[in-house]
């Protein structure tokens, strides 16, 4: 995993070697949660995010967020938890099912509230685009502008935050579609 510690997990990289140790990487994250190894579970889980999203390992990434989130409530790691939910959520909007939606925007209501305290502005602006996103899979697009507009004020709230390119892009995306 080291090679991908230094990586944005949103951009898509070359998994080939991840895929063939993928039996070795599932069983190392499922020892970590059996043995409650939580720091290292966290250490892994940041470098396998992009690796589970893009190449469909979404089961896996439920059953790991579901522990990751009771095991930072339990610990009262509120900013693990936040990105635990919101991880969560983004899975079950991928699924594109009315059901796992609606979870989803469950799971997306209780990571915006934590992050109104907890989390970094970038953190929020993220929010707000996977939030405009569930809003149009659900059809609700007046609401999907509002809170695409709500990330462009959070943007430009702070002059000191670099907007990530992908943000950017993301913005206009949901704005487009």
């Amino acid at each position: 995993l080291e090679p991908y510690a230094q990586e944005n997990w949103r951009e898509w990289q070359g998994f080939e070697r991840l895929e063939q140790e993928g039996e070795n990487l599932y069983a190392v994250m499922e020892w970590c949660r059996a043995q409650e190894r939580y720091d290292d579970f966290q250490q892994f889980w940041q470098q396998l995010k992009g690796y589970t999203q893009f190449c469909g390992h979404w089961q896996a990434r439920l059953t790991w967020m579901d522990w990751l989130m009771a095991e930072a409530k339990v610990r009262e790691d509120w900013a693990a938890f936040a990105d635990a939910l919101y991880h969560a959520s983004r899975t079950l909007y991928l699924f594109n099912q009315t059901e796992q939606t609606q979870r989803a925007v469950e799971f997306w209501q209780q990571a915006w509230q934590l992050s109104q305290t907890q989390s970094s502005l970038g953190f929020q602006v993220d929010l707000t685009i996977h939030r405009a996103a569930l809003c149009s899979q659900q059809q609700q697009f007046e609401l999907a502008m509002r809170w695409l507009d709500r990330g462009v004020e959070l943007l430009q709230q702070d002059a000191g935050l670099q907007a990530e390119a992908y943000q950017r892009v993301d913005l206009d995306y949901y704005r487009a579609e």
